[in-house]
């Protein structure tokens, strides 16, 4: 027990510096410090530094993953999923500690290391949303489309407001996102980006031919 609580400590810690400092801001001293533990104890469960950023990542992005597999357990129409997780993804990326700052940080240098950081994440994460999309497109809600971009369109709005978000509080006159601005926000992108998807009756697509 103490061994797996020593271990989720270091994780933490390593976690929140890392997403506050960047990867190469951060020592394995400092990391140690902020735990409490020696450095001894950072080689002994995690073998270094770089492992450690590993596996912040790993265990981030697999909590992500596991809440897309949940929503797509519920029982609900495309539209709702979507929603839910739109308002997930946006509260996981715009955490003030989150494994997202990380990410953000990776990308602000290049991206160079996500691939091997995060690229078999990311692809699980993508073929879990494609399930939802291409299980909707054989139910009959959606039109088929290309379950790649589709993901590619519905995750980078979400993106966006976190890579822009100083810009977005200009514009909206507030500070931070609040629950229920994600909400609206989440319900607004899925219904502009499901008007384009959804399928349309013979009387919606003669009135689009005529416009």
């Amino acid at each position: 027990m103490a061994d797996i609580e020593t271990r989720q400590r270091i994780l933490d810690a390593a976690t929140e510096m890392f997403a506050a400092n960047g990867y190469d801001g951060v020592s394995v001293r400092d990391i140690a410090a902020k735990a409490g533990v020696n450095v001894g104890a950072i080689s002994y469960h995690f073998g270094g530094k770089e492992n450690l950023l590993k596996t912040a990542v790993a265990e981030g992005l697999g909590a992500a993953r596991r809440m897309v597999a949940d929503i797509d357990a519920e029982a609900l129409p495309l539209d709702k999923k979507l929603e839910i997780v739109f308002g997930k993804f946006l509260e996981f990326l715009s955490g003030e500690y989150s494994i997202s700052k990380i990410i953000i940080g990776e990308l602000l240098l290049g991206g160079g290391r996500l691939p091997e950081l995060a690229g078999e994440h990311f692809s699980k994460l993508a073929a879990a949303m494609r399930s939802i999309i291409r299980e909707a497109a054989a139910a009959g809600e959606i039109r088929k489309t290309d379950e790649t971009l589709l993901f590619i369109s519905f995750v980078s709005f979400p993106a966006y407001l976190v890579f822009a978000k100083p810009i977005v509080e200009i514009i909206r006159g507030e500070k931070g996102y609040s629950k229920a601005f994600i909400k609206k926000a989440a319900k607004h992108h899925v219904r502009v980006l499901f008007d384009g998807i959804r399928k349309r009756d013979k009387t919606e697509m003669s009135a689009e031919g005529e416009c």
